[in-house]
């Protein structure tokens, strides 16, 4: 939450944020507020001129951008009830091994459900993989497609894409959120055998089992509604590619939720943005500020509540469009190989660049961490 907000007022504050009721936002490469959305980081003089802001209080007062993104972050940490931070803080105090057998047990039931699905619908479980020089040559492929598959991935984490797509920033942002807990006190190889746990389960569920599955529902509801002028085996073609793009579609949908704004969110966002002005009359009255620093510190709220909801909106679609090419990749890879091995090396190899990232993100933040403990006693020893 609090690296979206950051997010958010980093953009309001480059001076490329124009004031308008759709903003567009870029990212400033300034990385002094990447990890608090409380230092300054909003003293951009285009925005105050546009304000109204005398040169006086660009210089002493507090930054209107500023203060607007500490009311936001305390108003979103209000949302919910903290049973998800009590459960990130549980699973982030475990250790690597219990967060390994987890894993194992998730990663199993989820195998075990796929290979029913599938043996119940006449597919290959196992998608075609077996010991044969078959695999060899599908493995073979799969690697070959991994190659610029990771290639792009791994530019997805450079600066330079960051300029070009600022939402890249952000989906990062959400995914090291939705990730921290499970690996923090991790190793590599630990990561990695946590990657391949959950890689490999979903591989198997996506295509052997859930492009059966869709498979079969077409054809169940065409025949309810053509009769029995629907043949899988005459519209073969048709039914794969239907099948894929709607295995695309739910997983991109799936993750596009991961990361959007939840309803709460959102009307608590919406309310408050509605009532700024009130609130800030009422504040001004207490404080003894003037009513024309009330009206800008509402103005100034009201424009970084719609930049977070536009940021969190375009990081949302943003990952959901990602998750869609990379299923329709992996699909055609499977399909045009008849056997899982291609796939699911070509899965291993993307999101073994994503973890990399997400870990060195990590390991950076124990660090930090660490120092700061470390100094802490330090200064109190002495």
């Amino acid at each position: 939450m609090a690296s979206s907000l950051s997010t958010t007022l980093q953009r309001s504050g480059s001076g490329a944020l124009p004031l308008s009721p759709a903003p567009r936002l870029s990212r400033r490469t300034s990385g002094q507020l990447c990890h608090s959305p409380l230092s300054r980081a909003c003293s951009c003089p285009a925005v105050q001129d546009e304000l109204g802001l005398p040169s006086a209080s660009k210089s002493n007062a507090v930054d209107p951008f500023t203060a607007a993104g500490r009311r936001l972050q305390t108003l979103l940490s209000r949302v919910g009830d903290g049973e998800d931070e009590l459960l990130n803080s549980l699973v982030e105090q475990e250790s690597p091994e219990s967060k390994l057998q987890t894993s194992v047990i998730l990663g199993g039931c989820v195998t075990i459900g796929a290979v029913v699905v599938a043996s119940l619908l006449g597919q290959d479980p196992w998608g075609g993989l077996g010991p044969s020089s078959a695999t060899l040559g599908a493995a073979g492929v799969g690697l070959a497609a991994a190659l610029p598959m990771a290639a792009i991935r791994m530019w997805s984490w450079t600066p330079a894409a960051a300029q070009a797509i600022p939402a890249l920033q952000d989906v990062h942002d959400g995914q090291l959120e939705l990730h921290r807990p499970w690996l923090a006190s991790m190793d590599r190889g630990q990561v990695f055998t946590l990657m391949a746990l959950e890689v490999l389960p979903l591989t198997m569920l996506l295509f052997p089992a859930g492009q059966a599955g869709i498979m079969a529902a077409v054809t169940m509801y065409g025949q309810l509604i053509n009769g029995s002028g629907l043949e899988a085996q005459s519209h073969d073609t048709y039914l794969t590619a239907l099948a894929l793009v709607l295995t695309a579609l739910v997983s991109a949908m799936g993750r596009s939720m991961e990361l959007s704004v939840s309803e709460e969110e959102y009307e608590l966002v919406q309310t408050a943005a509605r009532n700024a002005d009130r609130y800030y009359r009422t504040m001004a009255a207490d404080l003894h500020t003037s009513p024309v620093e009330a009206s800008r510190a509402a103005e100034a709220f009201r424009f970084v509540a719609q930049a977070w909801l536009q940021t969190k909106g375009e990081a949302s679609l943003l990952a959901g469009v990602i998750t869609a090419l990379d299923v329709l990749a992996l699909g055609a890879l499977w399909h045009g190989t008849g056997n899982l091995a291609a796939p699911a090396l070509a899965a291993l190899a993307i999101n073994a660049v994503d973890y990399w990232h997400l870990h060195s993100a990590v390991l950076r933040k124990e660090a930090k961490v660490a120092r700061h403990t470390g100094s802490s006693s330090g200064s109190g020893g002495n």
